[in-house]
């Protein structure tokens, strides 16, 4: 009989009703979006976003004309970094002897000496790459539509 009792009080607690729901105060639809919507953060996240725009036309524009200058003006620039290349041959082959007063030109310019080597500038690029990942792309894709342009 122990069975038949607790399925009864089964049944019984089933055929409750179910507690009445608390009276809350009502808001209109227009407070509850107001309440949703936090208009300060979203005129931050416009703001952040036109300037992220702004940035990114900008380094288009750079690329851009960079890759036009760099198409129209090819021959020149690789005559420049042939003589370039020309001149560090000669120097390292002591036919020439460049030098530059590096102290000089750090007081002019006021530049503190620092070390630098060619890996720490590739991997100083990569880092800015990476953390300018938007304005990078975008400098690519303007100096490649520059390069097709020119």
């Amino acid at each position: 009989m122990g069975e038949q009792e607790m399925m009864n009080e089964m049944m019984q607690d089933a055929m409750k009703a179910p507690p009445a729901p608390q009276a809350t105060p009502s808001q209109g639809m227009l407070d509850t979006v107001k309440h949703n919507l936090n208009l300060q953060g979203v005129m931050d996240n416009v703001k952040h976003s036109k300037d992220k725009l702004f940035e990114a036309g900008l380094y288009a524009g750079i690329g851009f004309i960079s890759g036009f200058l760099l198409k129209k003006y090819s021959t020149y620039v690789f005559v420049c970094v042939l003589l370039l290349v020309g001149l560090g041959v000669l120097q390292h082959l002591h036919v020439i002897d460049l030098v530059v007063n590096w102290d000089k030109v750090n007081e002019l310019f006021g530049i503190q000496a620092a070390t630098v080597t060619a890996d720490s500038i590739v991997s100083l690029v990569w880092e800015w790459m990476k953390v300018n990942m938007v304005i990078s792309i975008s400098y690519l894709v303007g100096l490649f539509i520059g390069l097709k342009v020119g």
